[in-house]
């Protein structure tokens, strides 16, 4: 029987204690079989039942009371419950995947789903994504052992896009252990109650945080970070990147920074002690303190991409910009720049950080960068298209013109197909995969499937 890793629960942290809040990259949510690794950080340690909690905790102070309350990761049952995996995460499983031997590849279940660019977003015993049914738009509640559809709610009529393009919801939303976040292509964005689906609270975007409807709809994806959610509307100039209250969408900051973006997201990340979003806008790359919305830093006369930035292990910020890749490190009360270039330009996919390089799709072709350096070290002579994640040493690899997933060794002298077997049928992917304990999701455009990895 497929048991989704789910013997972990959330720690929750006391509102009463006001100046913590966890620091995600800090969180080992993939400790091997046995290992039992002590709870570090504040003396308030987190208690956690029958010693179940695999991993540990770190936590740092905040500034005047940033309250954290129910965000805590189980290990496996939470670890991706939003837009790639949550806040700061470079697509890596490093715990995972360490045998001498590829891991193999059996199918869990499968089940229809209807068209849209969604992801599959997880905590606990429940999983939230996005579909149309070709009239509506729905926010979808499964469970993730099964794929049983638990509830849908209706998110508005289904958008037409230009030919060949398929339609539905393009956000991944958000999902906690009381409430799944979820914006509509028409700039609704909604609050929905886990348990039955019931609307919580709804916040107009557009009307709102003064915010336009690009062209395929509003498709930024929200980031839960302590007690909030954050968003980067589209078009607002003046609510550039928004912080909401997680329980009532009240508006805690906005940050006008006079340069908006159409489908990027905000990511996480830390300075020093400091937590702080990252976002890349039209015009510039900021990074803004959690607490207030302040700028913290700024990287100006460049064009922000459409892929989000992420976290690399050693804390620097990657940045897949329009015209360049950028990674920098933040220091002081500012950033600098340690390399640039034009490898992963525009790049629409994830780039993982796996074996000290950075992998990605370049000009439709497997690529490699140094991820210290940012020179390339090799690029496969073959064009593929697809999703990859990083599964400890092992590069998981849906090759969409194929139809196959691939688990792909790889070191400075490339990468080499070990394992390879038949999934779906050749279709273009255009979702991240989503991995929780040993599973993988993966989205195509008419199903989804639950592929289970195991030595």
């Amino acid at each position: 029987m497929f048991v989704l890793p789910c013997r972990y629960r959330a720690v929750r942290i006391a509102p009463q204690i006001p100046l913590e809040i966890m620091n995600p990259m800090t969180i080992q949510v993939r400790s091997p079989p046995g290992s039992s690794l002590p709870a570090s950080g504040s003396s308030r340690e987190d208690r956690v039942k029958a010693g179940q909690f695999r991993g540990h905790v770190s936590c740092f102070a905040l500034i005047l009371g940033f309250c954290l309350a129910q965000v805590s990761p189980a290990p496996g049952a939470t670890e991706w419950n939003q837009w790639l995996g949550g806040p700061g995460r470079t697509l890596s499983a490093e715990s995972r995947g360490t045998g001498d031997q590829p891991p193999t590849v059996s199918e869990r279940w499968r089940r229809p789903l209807g068209s849209g660019f969604a992801g599959l977003s997880i905590w606990d015993t429940n999983a939230i994504t996005a579909m149309t049914d070709g009239k509506q738009d729905h926010a979808l509640l499964l469970n993730p052992e099964t794929g049983e559809e638990r509830w849908r709610v209706p998110l508005g009529r289904t958008k037409k896009r230009a030919e060949g393009t398929p339609p539905g919801p393009l956000s991944t939303p958000a999902i906690d252990a009381e409430a799944a976040y979820v914006q509509a292509l028409d700039g609704r964005f909604l609050c929905l109650e886990i348990a039955s689906g019931k609307l919580r609270w709804e916040l107009d975007v557009k009307r709102a945080l003064k915010a336009y409807e690009p062209g395929y709809g509003f498709a930024s994806s929200p980031l839960l970070l302590g007690d909030l959610v954050v968003l980067v509307p589209a078009g607002s100039t003046k609510a550039s990147v928004t912080a909401l209250d997680r329980r009532t969408g009240e508006v805690r900051w906005q940050a006008a920074l006079g340069t908006a973006t159409e489908y990027s997201s905000a990511t996480f990340a830390k300075l020093g002690e400091a937590p702080q979003i990252v976002a890349a806008l039209g015009s510039k790359v900021v990074g803004l303190a959690a607490l207030d919305g302040r700028v913290l830093w700024e990287v100006g006369d460049v064009t922000g991409g459409l892929w989000t930035p992420s976290i690399l292990a050693n804390g620097h910020v990657f940045l897949p910009l329009a015209q360049e890749t950028q990674v920098r490190e933040l220091a002081g009360r500012g950033s600098r720049l340690v390399w640039s270039s034009p490898v992963f330009e525009g790049v629409m996919g994830p780039v993982v950080e796996i074996q000290g390089l950075l992998v990605g799709h370049h000009q439709r072709r497997l690529t490699a960068v140094d991820a210290a350096t940012g020179e390339q070290v090799w690029r496969l002579p073959n064009e593929t298209d697809g999703q990859i994640v990083a599964y400890g040493r092992w590069l998981v690899f849906v090759n969409d013109r194929k139809g196959r997933i691939e688990l792909l060794a790889v070191d400075r002298q490339g990468a080499k197909v070990l394992r390879s077997q038949a999934v779906i049928k050749p279709t273009r992917m255009e979702t991240p995969l989503t991995v929780a304990g040993d599973i993988v999701f993966l989205r195509s455009p008419d199903e989804l499937v639950a592929l289970q990895l195991g030595q």
